[in-house]
């Protein structure tokens, strides 16, 4: 491992690692021979001596590739955290007991994309203290790459509306299977109960409902007072997870999908799809980057 070069990261893993906050490098420290003869059961009496050393090299060993697993993540954590220079004014410390849990299941990943997963969250509540629970830390020790693509698949469906909210448009099973919706149910990302309705009230007898992902918004004109707008709603759990997995471009042709299939039921409604600008502040669509409108003709710009 190279040496760390965020202040913040390196004074966070100086316990974890057994150093004084003066240490330049996590790794100017080396262990003696000394803990490994502790290990191999050196002192122990009457027992094979064999069985002894067999026992030492496996802990030996596996606690080589964990440190090895955890120094990996360490590294790509400091990677993230170089890119803005704020995160070394970071005065809060984050939990010390959530950091040697998140560096204990880094220690036990060996696939490449994971690793990338764990950086993430340890790069995130370190930056950010509070905003990774140890719900979400047990969660990651317990994911499959397999099951992490099938969650990362789905997230391009995944639509925004503030930090705070994430869903899926409900809408048939042209786009994606109700499988994969009830995969995300039973790891407790999304909200059990399939049928949940997001209420809007509209003072003028119409409003907007406004979504967003990556760089592309998407705009709802509804034409009367009051819309109950059916989504798959993620648990706070799933907004954490989210917010680790996600890297995925919005699936454009779901939306348009969605807007076609709540035309053809006759809905009072206008949708909008465009490139994500700021306007004073808030996201909007510009119209001059439209992606498609339904029914075809432009709307007003207006903030999401």
């Amino acid at each position: 491992m190279k040496e760390i070069k965020t202040d913040l990261l390196k004074r966070m893993l100086a316990k974890p690692f057994g150093l004084n906050l003066s240490t330049q490098n996590l790794l100017e420290a080396t262990p003696s021979d000394e803990g490994y003869n502790q290990v191999s059961g050196a002192e122990l009496t009457n027992v094979d001596k064999g069985l002894k050393q067999r026992a030492g090299r496996r802990l030996y060993a596996e606690e080589l590739n964990k440190q090895q697993n955890i120094e990996d993540v360490v590294q790509r954590a400091d990677n993230i955290m170089q890119s803005d220079p704020k995160n070394n004014e970071v005065q809060e410390e984050a939990d010390q007991g959530w950091i040697e849990d998140c560096l204990d299941g880094a220690g036990k990943t060996y696939n490449d994309n994971l690793k990338d997963y764990w950086a993430r969250l340890l790069a995130g509540e370190i930056t950010k203290p509070g905003t990774y629970s140890k719900r979400t830390v047990a969660f990651m020790k317990s994911l499959s790459q397999k099951d992490a693509e099938r969650i990362r698949v789905m997230c391009q469906y995944v639509m925004y509306s503030g930090k705070e909210n994430a869903s899926i448009l409900q809408y048939d099973e042209e786009m994606y299977s109700f499988d994969e919706i009830r995969f995300l149910m039973e790891l407790r990302l999304l909200d059990s109960q399939s049928f949940i309705v997001k209420k809007y009230k509209f003072e003028n007898g119409e409003g907007n409902m406004g979504f967003y992902h990556g760089d592309v918004g998407f705009l709802i004109k509804v034409k009367k007072p009051n819309y109950d707008l059916p989504i798959y709603a993620f648990t706070e759990l799933g907004k954490e997870v989210l917010s680790i997995i996600d890297d995925m471009p919005t699936n454009i042709d779901s939306l348009k999908h969605f807007s076609e299939y709540m035309l053809k039921k006759n809905e009072p409604m206008e949708f909008m799809c465009g490139k994500l600008v700021m306007v004073d502040g808030k996201p909007a669509i510009n119209k001059n980057d439209l992606i498609f409108e339904l029914p075809e003709k432009v709307l007003p710009v207006e903030a999401i």
